[in-house]
This record gives structure tokens, C-alpha cells and sequence, in this order.
């Protein structure tokens, strides 16, 4: 699964967003690599083919300037460089990221034909594929290209044509092209605030006197902090997060999204040390998610917010003593495998 990061405070952000992403991009990100963040009005970002030591090492992303950026860490699902995020607008001044796929919602509308509607309006696409690569939406030309660039040239679009701000643009094309995907913006027109969007997929905002940290898990925060606050993005919202707040409004799915109770919580908290000890070995984060569906029951009309989750219930478990974490080296994406590209996958185990 992808993992978001989002910082905002006095210090360089692109060195705590190659931090964060390293702690938590094991949970099958790590695959494809980036970040973006604002300097003196102007948008600098750069991708890789491989994890956050490749883009330290390769770009030296960690040494680009600016107190506010975002990141992002992908999995392995095809496509080269060019289909990792963020995604740049055509005017170089809004970088999107996202995690998430279609899930139930991509039933209700047709991905091509959106693609072909930002294309009929000039955009250019830089995530080109001759090949067909999942379930991708295709150009007019037949070629693939990523949902994400087309949800960032469609959000770009929305605020200019129809003069919104970056967060009502995002919940504008979140509720065009619905997915379980959540979604975070940077632009150089609202300088000081992260946008976001959210279905269902995991995005936590962590607070101290001084910085903002924005996650898929609070398991990626730096543990050096004095925290005020860690909490949960809300399902089906949107808004901004500024150095002073997290501003949300609510929008309506048209599948029930099912925030989770303290009943499921308990439920997948006590099933992760059953299922890892009826493995007898270690086990991914997605997984154990898999194999923890049992505590939906009753959900089955609904999308749920699985991965927060078990995203949860892994820190508390490790938090409490009852599992660890194991770091496991292996091959990066298969198109930088002749490069000998490799990634961190990370694995829980009973302690």
C-alpha cells in the first residue's frame, strides 16, 4: 500500500519527510519514492525509481529547501519513474499525491472517460505508458496513464476554471471520480496550507507547539516530539491543514463509508497475535488486514477504513509489548531490478 506524508513547521521539510517515510514506507510502499515542497513561492519536487535512500542518495531531495511539503512512497504496481508521485500540474504549481484505488467506488464511473475529458481540454500527461497497467485509464491514443496525474490535472483545472480553492477543487474531483483513495495537495497559490481529501484510506495529523506532521500511520512521526495532539482524519472530509489548524468539512459518499468503532478496534487489536501465532512467522501489514476482514462483518454494503485500522492496533500492539517490527531487504520494483535497486519491507512478529 502507498503512504503520504505531509509536514509543516520551522524546520527544513523535505529531510522529516525522507525521515517519515522511511518509517513507515516498509508497509509495501518503498517502491517509488518523492516529495514537493514550497520555497519563496515556487514548487520543488523530484521522484525516483526505488525508496528514500535512493532519493537521497541519487536526488539529494532531503537537502531541497522549504518549511512545508509532502511526500509519498508507492507500491509496487507498476509503471517506471514517471508513474511515482507527486504529480505536477501543467503550471508547475500544484503537486498531488495520493493512496488508495477504485475498491467498490470505482464502480461508479468510467476512468477513461475522465481522462480523455482533461485531454480534450489540453492537458499533457507525463505518465504515458504504451502498456496497459492494472485497471489504468487510457488516452485517446490507446496509452495508459496514471488515475492519480488525471485527479491532479482535474483538480488544477477546477480551481482555475472555476475559481475555487485547492480543497474545494479536491472535494469537486474526489466526488467526480470517486475511489477509496485519500489525497493531499500543495500549491504555490495557498502557500501555507496542505489541501486534503479523504474517502477512507489512513491519514493522521500529529501536533506540537511548533510543527504539523501529516501520516498514513502515526507510526511515521518522529518519536523526539513533545506531541499535543495525534489524531484521525475523518471519512469522507476535506480541508486544510495550516501550522495553527486542521480545518475539516464533511462531503457525503454515495457508498456508505463506515467509520470504525471501538468494538472492531478490539476486535482486529486481539486478532493480529491469533493470526501471527497460527502462522508461526512474521507477517505484512496488508496481510494481516486480509486476514483480519472478519471483524467487518456486518460491513459487506459498506467501504471501510480497514487499513487505519490495522495500522492502529500494529502501534498500540508494539506500544504494549505484544509485537515488534522486522525490517526485511528486498527487491525494489521490476523496473529497477537491473539496477539492483532494492527496498525495506517491514514485518510484524509476536514478541
Amino acid at each position: 500500500m502507498c503512504n503520504i506524508a505531509g509536514y509543516i513547521g520551522p524546520r527544513d521539510a523535505a529531510a522529516i519527510l525522507c525521515e517519515m517515510m522511511a518509517r513507515e514506507s516498509g508497509f509495501a510502499g518503498g517502491y517509488y519514492t518523492g516529495l514537493a515542497t514550497l520555497d519563496k513561492g515556487k514548487l520543488l519536487h523530484d521522484k525516483v525509481l526505488g525508496d528514500v535512500d535512493v532519493l537521497v542518495s541519487k536526488a539529494h531531495a532531503d537537502k531541497i529547501p522549504g518549511k512545508i511539503g509532502i511526500g509519498h512512497s508507492r507500491s509496487k504496481s507498476g509503471g517506471d519513474v514517471r508513474w511515482g508521485h507527486p504529480f505536477v500540474s501543467n503550471d508547475g504549481k500544484m503537486a498531488y499525491i495520493a493512496n488508495g484505488s477504485s475498491g467498490k467506488l470505482g464502480q461508479l464511473v468510467d476512468r477513461d472517460s475522465r481522462a480523455l475529458k482533461i485531454e480534450e481540454k489540453g492537458f499533457v500527461f507525463d505518465s504515458v505508458s504504451d502498456c496497459n497497467i492494472g485497471s489504468y485509464p487510457h488516452l485517446s491514443d490507446g496509452r495508459c496513464v496514471h488515475t492519480s496525474e488525471v485527479m491532479c490535472h482535474l483538480i488544477r483545472d477546477h480551481m482555475i476554471s472555476d475559481k475555487l480553492s485547492c480543497a474545494e477543487a479536491m472535494v469537486k474531483s474526489f466526488l467526480e471520480t470517486p475511489a477509496e483513495i485519500v489525497g493531499l495537495c500543495l500549491c504555490a497559490d495557498e502557500p501555507e496550507a496542505i489541501s486534503f481529501a479523504r474517502y477512507n484510506m489512513p491519514c493522521v495529523v500529529g501536533r506540537t507547539d511548533d510543527e504539523v506532521f501529516v501520516a498514513s500511520t502515526a507510526m511515521a512521526f518522529p518519536t523526539d516530539r513533545n506531541y499535543i495532539s495525534i489524531t484521525e482524519v475523518p471519512e469522507c472530509s476535506y480541508g486544510i491543514i495550516t501550522a495553527k489548524e486542521t480545518v475539516v468539512h464533511r462531503f457525503r459518499s454515495p457508498i456508505k463509508v463506515a467509520a470504525p468503532d471501538p468494538f472492531v478496534f478490539a476486535s482486529v487489536y486481539r486478532r493480529i497475535p491469533e493470526i501471527l501465532r497460527e502462522a508461526g512467522k512474521p507477517l505484512g501489514q496488508s496481510k494481516l488486514g486480509k486476514l483480519c476482514m472478519d471483524a467487518w462483518a456486518g460491513y459487506e454494503d459498506c467501504v471501510i477504513c480497514r487499513h487505519h485500522v490495522v495500522y492502529e492496533c500494529i502501534r498500540r500492539l508494539i506500544k504494549d509489548g505484544v509485537v515488534e517490527l522486522v525490517a526485511v531487504d528486498e527487491p525494489g520494483a521490476d523496473e529497477g531490478l537491473a539496477d539492483n535497486i532494492r527496498t525495506t519491507q517491514f514485518y510484524v512478529k509476536l514478541k
